[in-house]
């Protein structure tokens, strides 16, 4: 059995595996020994060897492959990948996690590949607008045990620009600081959250991505002073990582003046690609490979250690920087 999680909202997608997980060891794994959790680094034989596993006194097993479509780029590798996750049986249970929004992953060549051996079953989480946002945060207000008012939830919406990792901060963050007052309300939500500042957010993006280490450093504390999660601001960084790698091989085929072509083929912002472009092709493959590196470093150490998130995000900082 192969699941597909995938999309830019990689807090609502992160929730799902959990879920997906813990229902998995509550009906398959009473021992909590078969389920495997791996990013993509690489190593074919790593990930072929996890999927072919026997389950460990049970039945079943999970394993969690994750940002592997997104490494997949040729229809070759593709079919050789189709060949290692398929015809298991209903003992392997494959989840493969990707941050690739819709549009990218319908025609995504590890998952058209998959498709055509295999019934795959798909978990879009793209970003949230309008009335799917507020219904979700309605939901998500129902379990921080307190009531919030209408208009309280219109203030997070428009504080937190849509970002459901900074939503999920702010709702826990006001219903701790309101949990003896009866009710949230606007109020209180403008007292605890600060409103947004997506330039702030962007120009600490971008003092990385330039290797500006004295400016990264004094933008991050300031994004963690305004309660941005060190979670959001990796997983941004593994994002920035990501783009700038498309965008360099992009560029190189079609020339660095193609920012507005890369945007509509590879699904990314029209702003973002003619800000990235530049950097992206002014840089080596070495330089992404140490940048690539120092993210899997990070996502690796996350999983692996009991390092709190501050410490590995401001390492993962220091690291992308002398890349």
């Amino acid at each position: 059995m192969i699941l597909s999680v995938y999309g830019e909202d990689t807090y609502r997608a992160r929730e799902y595996v959990r879920t997906l997980v813990l229902a998995f060891r509550e009906k398959h794994d009473s021992s909590g020994m078969n389920v495997t959790d791996m990013t993509f680094s690489g190593n074919d034989g790593e990930i072929a060897s996890a999927v072919r596993a026997m389950p460990f006194l049970a039945l079943r097993r999970m394993t969690i492959v994750r940002t592997l479509a997104e490494a997949v780029t040729t229809k070759k590798e593709a079919k050789a990948w189709a060949e290692r996750l398929t015809g298991l049986g209903e003992a392997s249970v494959i989840v493969l996690v990707d941050a690739l929004p819709s549009q990218n992953m319908e025609k995504n060549k590890l998952l058209v590949a998959l498709k055509e051996v295999e019934t795959i079953h798909t978990y879009p989480f793209d970003q949230l607008s309008g009335a799917k946002l507020k219904a979700w945060v309605r939901q998500q207000v129902t379990g921080c045990g307190v009531p919030w008012d209408a208009t309280a939830l219109d203030a997070l919406i428009e504080r937190s620009t849509a970002d459901t990792w900074q939503m999920a901060h702010a709702l826990h963050k006001v219903s701790h600081a309101c949990r003896k007052m009866g009710v949230v309300t606007a109020a209180d939500v403008c007292v605890h959250v600060d409103a947004a500042t997506e330039d702030a957010l962007f120009a600490f993006l971008d003092a990385v991505r330039l290797g500006n280490r004295a400016r990264a450093i004094q933008l991050l504390r300031q994004e963690q002073a305004r309660g941005t999660a060190s979670e959001q601001l990796m997983r941004l960084l593994s994002r920035e990582v990501r783009l700038l790698t498309l965008l360099r091989a992009y560029g190189a085929e079609h020339g660095k003046s193609s920012s507005q072509a890369a945007a509509s083929e590879l699904g990314i912002h029209p702003f973002v690609a003619k800000k990235m472009m530049p950097r992206a092709v002014s840089m080596s493959a070495h330089e992404l490979r140490g940048m690539m590196d120092a993210v899997l470093k990070a996502d690796f150490e996350q999983k692996r250690t009991s390092a709190g998130a501050d410490a590995l995000l401001e390492q993962l900082v220091l690291d992308l920087i002398s890349s």
